[in-house]
């Protein structure tokens, strides 16, 4: 998969997207199970998965996505 090419929302299935592939906020707040809204807080205050910046436009790389949900989950079991 084209590391640029836009992954749409609807009918994904996760684990056949590539790590290497970028995405849009919308794929990686249903994702990680946020609002955009939460995402984009996160983004401005430097937290959260890192993002890739295109122009104008916002995508993240599904493999940071999976490494932060695991940390994230690897921090709730401590």
């Amino acid at each position: 998969m084209d590391t640029t090419e836009e992954v749409p929302a609807t009918s994904l299935r996760f684990a056949d997207i590539d790590g290497d592939a970028a995405v849009g906020c919308d794929v990686a707040a249903t994702f990680l199970g946020v609002s955009l809204s939460a995402l984009a807080h996160w983004r401005a205050r430097g937290q959260g998965p890192r993002a890739i910046r295109y122009g104008r436009t916002i995508r993240y790389r599904m493999a940071e996505l999976r490494a932060y949900r695991a940390s994230c989950e690897a921090g709730a079991d401590a």
